[in-house]
């Protein structure tokens, strides 16, 4: 997926709106139950209850799939999710990365990642598995603290 080239006062921006609102995650796609093995995909995402915060970031990157959050109880305000994974995740987290401070760990284990995407996803060896799999729980690790 192709996507803009930022300006740095957006990227910047965007940076900030990542650091707080946004996420970078290794996902366990699914799980093979016929040799227990799971597939693993990056993802970068951000959450916002203002629909036009999330619209203006799809504007601005291009791209991007937005999702409407079920609201968990009914007096909670409506939330709005914008997704983008593997090397459209990559890419945009490429040019953010120069002024990201909270999620910076974060965009570096998603370059770790990158570097196991050169295998074809329908026959990874096990150590390209093994590989995500730690980079997996780098991730959460970070993300948990």
């Amino acid at each position: 997926m192709i996507i803009n080239i930022l300006s740095n006062n957006d990227a910047a921006y965007i940076a900030g709106i990542i650091d707080g609102e946004g996420s970078i995650g290794v996902m366990s796609q699914h799980h093979n139950t016929e040799n227990k093995t799971s597939t693993y995909r990056l993802r970068l995402r951000v959450t916002n209850t203002h629909l036009g915060v999330i619209e203006w970031l799809r504007l601005k990157i291009g791209c991007g799939n937005i999702n409407l959050i079920k609201k968990p109880l009914k007096h909670y305000r409506q939330a709005y999710e914008l997704a983008w994974s593997g090397l459209t995740a990559i890419n945009i987290i490429r040019q953010l990365y120069p002024y990201m401070i909270i999620k910076r760990n974060q965009a570096e284990v998603a370059f770790e990642f990158e570097r196991t995407l050169d295998e074809p996803t329908w026959s990874l060896p096990d150590s390209i598995v093994e590989c995500r799999k730690k980079l997996r729980k780098k991730m959460i690790d970070l993300n948990n603290s």
